[in-house]
């Protein structure tokens, strides 16, 4: 298996212009740059809208525009392997620097997959609702289908709110490293409201999404959560193996994340093996029958201090102390000495994580550590957390008011 090799810092930002140039001159622009509606004969069966936001920081480092890249040839590559992806569609709205994004279509023709640019975007305002809603809209506009699904790739800390003082992992975060460039889960949940949608799943490329916080946030946007309690090499999903499982109709879960392990128990990154990552597949339509069972729990149980630092840490060093603990490890810990409540956890569990993959360790590029896994239920939590990030915060989450 090839392995994707990591380049020094000052070649990867020479080969970031280069390759933005690259890519802005290679897209094909439509005659018309605002986009207009599809005859209602053209409604595809599911549109995919791979969003791919800023990634940087103020001076453009850690970006991961190169990574995009690599993931969009994987997707075209998929799309030529397969002579197109028959009635689907597949559009990617990446920014091409802080200030410009562009709206692209990847459209097989002739034994190739072509770029065409469906809408240019100056100054796009992607950390608000509002400018969300519009890509949404246009995607909608251009693209319409019988059901839509989102794939977002990025840097991302979970559920924590935007902040200046990011750290620099070569990973992933939700938007880029200056709190500017940072979109927060909730900002997105309203921004799919306002569009009118519900996402058949949402994939997050990007690091701590599989956190019971974050789907609670995204419970109305979305049936289904796909994302990994940890931190993601900066490779990101192996889409070449995911993508055909994804377009189907009823996208067959199970097989996601088993590719996605495959992957990883074999990826090599700068010649040394990194056989490390999770995926979990969440069911947010079963999360009011979680958020019921944990008020119960929360309301008869309290957790003992002494467990904290047996729970299963799924920071690996990232945080210190920790900030995201195996949600399953914490309930059992939380109804140590209350086996009915427990099972009533491990039922609705069951119905909430529909399918999960977790490799024998974990890592963290910001910690520099490797971590075993000895206890994995496809979330994470930090209710139990004396992180003072975690501490300043958890109590205002959405996730924290229904249950406590």
């Amino acid at each position: 298996m090839k392995s994707r090799l990591i380049k020094p810092r000052a070649l990867r930002r020479y080969a970031f212009w280069v390759f933005s140039v690259a890519f802005f001159f290679s897209l094909t622009s439509c005659h018309d740059d605002h986009p207009t509606s599809v005859p209602e004969s053209q409604t595809a069966a599911k549109t995919i809208l791979m969003f791919l936001p800023f990634s940087g920081d103020d001076n453009n480092n850690y970006n991961l525009y190169n990574n995009f890249q690599q993931n969009i040839s994987d997707i075209e590559q998929v799309i030529v392997n397969n002579g197109g992806i028959g009635n689907r569609r597949l559009l990617v709205c990446i920014s091409l620097s802080a200030t410009r994004a562009a709206l692209v279509d990847l459209v097989y023709d002739k034994g190739k997959c072509r770029r065409d640019t469906l809408r240019r975007y100056s100054h796009p305002a992607l950390t608000t609702a509002e400018g969300l809603a519009t890509i949404f809209n246009d995607m909608k506009a251009v693209a319409p289908a019988d059901q839509y699904a989102l794939i977002v790739g990025c840097h991302g800390e979970g559920w924590l709110p935007a902040r200046r003082n990011a750290m620099p992992p070569t990973t992933r975060h939700f938007g880029g490293l200056s709190s500017q460039h940072q979109i927060e889960t909730s900002t997105l949940a309203r921004a799919v409201n306002m569009a009118g949608l519900k996402f058949q799943f949402m994939l997050f490329d990007v690091c701590y999404f599989s956190t019971i916080e974050v789907a609670y946030d995204l419970r109305h946007a979305t049936d289904h959560l796909i994302a990994s309690t940890s931190e993601i090499m900066a490779y990101g999903m192996p889409y070449q193996q995911m993508l055909p499982s994804l377009l189907k109709d009823s996208p067959d879960y199970d097989a996601v994340c088993q590719q996605f392990l495959h992957f990883y128990e074999n990826y090599y990154s700068s010649g040394k093996p990194m056989p490390y990552g999770t995926l979990a597949v969440t069911d947010l339509r079963q999360m009011d029958n979680m958020v019921e069972t944990m008020r119960e729990i929360n309301r008869q149980c309290s957790f003992d201090d002494a467990f904290l630092y047996q729970l299963q840490d799924l920071d690996a060093g990232h945080w210190e102390p920790t900030i995201y603990f195996d949600f399953g490890d914490y309930a059992q810990r939380l109804c140590h000495n209350r086996d009915d409540l427990h099972e009533l956890f491990i039922a609705s569990l069951s119905k909430l994580v529909v399918s999960k993959v977790a490799t024998e360790n974990i890592y963290s590029a910001a910690g520099k550590k490797v971590l075993k896994i000895n206890s994995f239920s496809g979330l994470s939590i930090s209710d139990p957390s004396v992180n003072e990030q975690a501490t300043a915060s958890k109590q205002q989450t959405p996730w924290w008011k229904a249950t406590h």
